[in-house]
């Protein structure tokens, strides 16, 4: 029976069989090692566990995976940041007119 090994928070852990890594619910993501192959690999990568996988769930952590760029990352956050901004100033303005409204009708 093949013995498997994974890093997790880069410690490593094992020996396990393919059905006790299943049991795991280990992501894509993790790095798995055997000594049928050279080097540690990621779960998504070995053909006998992409069963355990679903398309959607490799989908993802590829997307992750393009998006950890730094330069990525930056243009990420800063959009993040403006669309915050423009949420709590429209806020704001929204709020700002409902007191207007309300001082004028106190006034007439």
């Amino acid at each position: 029976m093949k013995q498997y090994y994974i890093s997790e928070s880069k410690v490593k852990k094992g020996p396990f069989s393919a059905e006790e890594l299943a049991g795991k619910k280990i992501s894509p993501d993790t790095l798995v090692w055997s000594t049928s192959h050279n080097g540690w690999k990621q779960a998504c990568h070995i053909s006998e566990l992409k069963s355990y996988f679903s398309n959607a769930a490799i989908d993802i952590s590829a997307s992750k995976r393009r998006t950890t760029r730094p330069e990525i990352a930056a243009i990420n956050n800063t959009e993040e940041e403006i669309s915050y901004w423009l949420l709590k100033n429209f806020s704001l303005l929204l709020i700002l007119i409902f007191f207007m409204q309300v001082f004028r009708a106190v006034v007439e």
